[in-house]
């Protein structure tokens, strides 16, 4: 469904943005 594939979007967003602030 939709809603599952913005929620991995979403999930995919947050993942990225705590490597760059690791990083």
């Amino acid at each position: 469904v939709e809603v599952e594939i913005e929620f991995d979007l979403v999930v995919l967003v947050v993942v990225q943005k705590v490597v760059y602030v690791h990083e």
